[in-house]
């Protein structure tokens, strides 16, 4: 492996449950009651195509960036005081930078919040950069926020490996050329059986690297 590009929530860290924090706190301020099927399409988006979703559907008369503050806000807090690194986390990424993997982070989350946790976990020095779904206007079921990163790490997508714990981001990754490992997070236990099947490899944890 020369390159490697890491999912945050719910990969490097075990923050998943922040985002169900969020989006209960969000619809019960504003009263709403989302449609079956709707919170699963919002987190499959990048925080501003999902404010950009959450306007329209529910007509709140608010800006896409006055939303998204709102959103961070609400996470603010869990990012940088609770939220856990999964693991052995730091061992691996600790091991992959001894054998000269350059590393990345990709994720959905806002900027502030992920380096805020990464920074307070001692983990944000093991990454070259990070890049958010915001900054490339898509979210994980557009290879986009993928293509970017290996263009930044100088590499083709058959060269980087891709860490993910979301089915619908793996098989995005997975379709753009990039060798895929499934990581094992309690939030997607359903889509586990799924995963090992269009993932180069699966693991429950990192301890199996």
């Amino acid at each position: 492996m020369k390159y490697a590009i890491f999912d945050l929530d719910g990969t490097l860290l075990d923050s998943m449950w922040v985002w169900e924090n969020i989006d209960l706190a969000f619809y019960k301020k504003y009263g709403l009651s989302p449609a079956p099927g709707f919170r699963d399409r919002v987190r499959s988006l990048s925080v501003r195509k999902a404010a950009e979703l959450l306007n329209a559907t529910f007509c709140l008369g608010k800006s896409s960036g006055d939303i998204i503050i709102e959103i961070s806000e609400l996470g603010k807090d869990d990012y940088q005081n609770k939220v856990e690194a999964k693991p052995l986390v730091r061992e691996t990424l600790e091991r992959l930078r001894g054998e000269g993997v350059r590393m990345c982070v990709a994720t959905a989350s806002v900027r502030a919040n992920a380096e805020a946790a990464l920074s307070r976990l001692s983990l944000l020095h093991y990454f070259e950069f990070l890049i958010t779904g915001d900054e490339v206007g898509s979210g994980k079921d557009n290879p986009e926020i993928y293509l970017k990163c290996a263009e930044r790490l100088g590499a083709r997508p058959g060269e980087v490996t891709v860490f993910e714990d979301a089915l619908h981001a793996a098989a995005t990754a997975k379709r753009a050329g990039f060798r895929v490992v499934g990581v094992y997070d309690r939030s997607a236990d359903a889509d586990a059986p799924e995963m090992r099947k269009i993932c180069d490899r699966y693991i429950m944890d990192f301890g199996e690297l």
